[in-house]
Formats: structure tokens, sequence, C-alpha cells
């Protein structure tokens, strides 16, 4: 019995660590598939570039927070440079190739 409790606890938290280590997306090319944001998501963005997701915001302050919103279209790209968040679309670079895939494929 113990050494059955034992090994589901080492089960347990390797797929914790492994889901801590695949959610990270710290590999080149790593898409995070798993990563959706769902109707009543909430994506903030500090200045620092901290990220936080929240699923369970009050319907009075989902109401808040769209109050100003406008629509981000598909295909766009958020990079942090400088201290400073910009969005900017995803478009087809010379050659043909789209900026998305490019930096999918970039190699650091």
């Amino acid at each position: 019995m113990v050494s059955m409790r034992t090994a589901l606890l080492g089960f347990a938290l390797a797929v914790v660590l492994g889901a801590i280590a695949w959610a990270q997306g710290d590999q080149p090319g790593q898409q995070l598939s798993g990563f959706q944001l769902k109707t009543g998501t909430v994506l903030c963005v500090t200045p620092d570039g901290a990220v936080t997701r929240r699923s369970d915001v009050p319907p009075e302050m989902l109401s808040e927070v769209m109050r100003e919103a406008r629509p981000m279209t598909a295909g766009s790209i958020l990079v942090m440079r400088d201290n400073k968040l910009y969005v900017t679309p995803d478009r087809r670079m010379q050659g043909g190739a789209m900026l998305i895939e490019q930096i999918r494929s970039a190699k650091r």
C-alpha cells in the first residue's frame, strides 16, 4: 500500500512539473496549443510584462472591462520591447512567407 501511494505521488508530481515546464513555452518553435482564451476570460499584461489570466471574472467586472474595448483581429502578434507592449498584424514578408510562420521557425 505504501509503495502504491509513493508511486501515485511520484506520478502526480511528474505530471504537475511536466505541465509547468510545458506551459512555459520557452522552446523555439513550441506553440502553446493548450493556451486558449475563451469567452469571459481576461488576459492582463502589466507594464513590466507579467501576464495574468482569469476566467472567473464576475459579469459586472467583465462589463466594465468591455466598456472601452476594441476587437483585435485574428492573426495578431503581440511583442514586448523596451517595456512597451505592441500589437501588429500578421503579414506577408519578402519572399511571400507569413510573419508568424517566420517567427515560429526562427533559430535562436
